[in-house]
């Protein structure tokens, strides 16, 4: 943009191939220029085929779905210290991988108030399968690891046990 103000007076300059970097910090250096950028092609957001995807008001104001053009969490396991996950839950059940019951010492790690799969919902609801809804990192895997009484309240002591068995096992 050449001058100042004026939406009007941007500026499309043609320059030759291989120079263009070279050209955008030499204008970028200029007084009389408030901006120069390159002129990028971008590629439509994608948008998940999940059917409660448009009353996820919070996936676009966070920049979810550009976010998305890089990465949908693959290979990333997420520990979801709550009250237990539905391991059956039809948006979830494919990407759950083995957690711990902190609470009660054992494997099972079953919601036995629904919050923590609510979360893990938020978290990693699988996306782009045609059903419910989709998570922020769709692609990821979740450690269900169950620091609740069966009413919903923790100890910190349980939550410190829940994050060193999470990290313990892979969960970042």
């Amino acid at each position: 943009k050449i001058g100042g103000g004026k939406l009007g007076q941007l500026h499309k300059v043609s320059v030759p191939v291989g120079a263009e970097e070279e050209y955008v910090q030499t204008l970028s250096q200029r007084s009389d220029v408030e901006f120069a950028e390159l002129d990028e092609q971008v590629k439509p957001v994608a948008v998940p085929n999940d059917p409660s995807y448009g009353s996820a008001w919070h996936l676009p104001l966070m920049g979810a779905p550009t976010a998305w053009d890089s990465t949908s969490g693959a290979g990333i396991t997420i520990a979801v210290l709550d009250t237990g996950v539905d391991s059956t839950h039809p948006d979830l059940a494919a990407h759950i991988v083995p957690g711990w019951n902190v609470y009660d010492n054992t494997s099972n790690t079953a919601d036995v108030y629904g919050h923590g799969t609510e979360v893990a919902g938020a978290a990693a609801e699988i996306g782009n399968n045609g059903v419910g809804g989709v998570g922020v990192a769709y692609g990821a895997q979740i450690m269900p690891i169950r620091i609740s009484d069966p009413s919903g309240y923790a100890y910190f002591s349980t939550m410190a046990s829940g994050i060193t068995f999470a990290a313990d096992h892979g969960a970042r």
